[in-house]
């Protein structure tokens, strides 16, 4: 019977919020930091050291706003990733 090692990683992503030139819209949009850049290098050296990538799997967040004007009221919504899990597996010996 195989047996398996498992290894978990979680990747944050520096989620940075920016407004379009109107004013009207907010997105956040996910980029790396030097946060984001050390656990890559972890997930790579643990790839060159026999473990492989089993799953990558997104945490999202999500961010609502409510307008009201007069008898009328908008909602809007948007979702965004906050980072990775991701799990590795190696055959034990």
């Amino acid at each position: 019977m195989q047996r398996w090692e498992l290894k978990r990683l979680w990747m944050p992503l520096n989620v940075e919020r920016q407004t379009d030139k109107s004013k009207q819209h907010t997105y956040y949009i996910p980029s790396w930091n030097d946060e984001t850049r050390k656990v890559w290098a972890q997930a790579e050296a643990l790839a060159a050291d026999g473990w492989e990538l089993i799953s990558a799997i997104p945490e999202t967040g999500s961010h609502e706003l409510a307008f009201e004007s007069g008898v009328k009221a908008l909602g809007v919504g948007s979702s965004y990733t906050l980072g990775y899990l991701f799990i590795f597996k190696r055959q034990k010996s």
